[in-house]
């Protein structure tokens, strides 16, 4: 039996899909994680560390559990350079409800060399992501750096 609490303005609540929690793919942890985020407002900034003020897990579970949402395509890293000053600007997290499908594909046809499977899981779609942002040459060959 579950007893739901009361859902009106003075008890706000949180609506998100049940696909993400039913993912077999994601641990407890990820599910938690996402869940909070998910129950913020959408302009609400991710900082891993404010992240790990909120549970008592620590900052090292919080960066396992992002970077699960990361390879499992939930949750997309972003970081930038600065042209004039040739540095990375701050990261910025992008967080989906449902999974997003083009990373779904990476992680699912992933053939890893070196032997270590979620490193190699990272690295594939680290390198969608980038193309997706422009920063890689065209869709058949990621590989392919474009020169401007």
């Amino acid at each position: 039996m579950i007893i739901r609490a009361k859902h009106d303005k003075k008890h706000p609540f949180t609506r998100i899909s049940n696909e993400a929690l039913r993912d077999p793919r994601l641990s407890w942890k990820a599910k938690g994680l996402l869940t909070f985020i998910l129950s913020n407002k959408s302009n609400w900034k991710i900082w891993p560390k404010e992240l790990s003020n909120h549970a008592k897990d620590g900052l090292t579970s919080t960066m396992s559990a992002l970077r699960e949402l990361i390879r499992t395509g939930y949750i997309e890293r972003k970081q930038d350079k600065s042209q004039e000053l040739q540095q990375f600007k701050a990261v910025e997290y992008v967080v989906n409800e449902l999974p997003d499908p083009c990373l779904l594909l990476v992680v699912s046809t992933r053939n890893p060399q070196s032997g270590n499977r979620v490193a190699a899981q990272e690295d594939n779609i680290f390198k969608l992501q980038q193309f997706r942002r422009g920063e890689r040459g065209n869709y058949n060959n990621p590989e392919a750096v474009e020169t401007k």
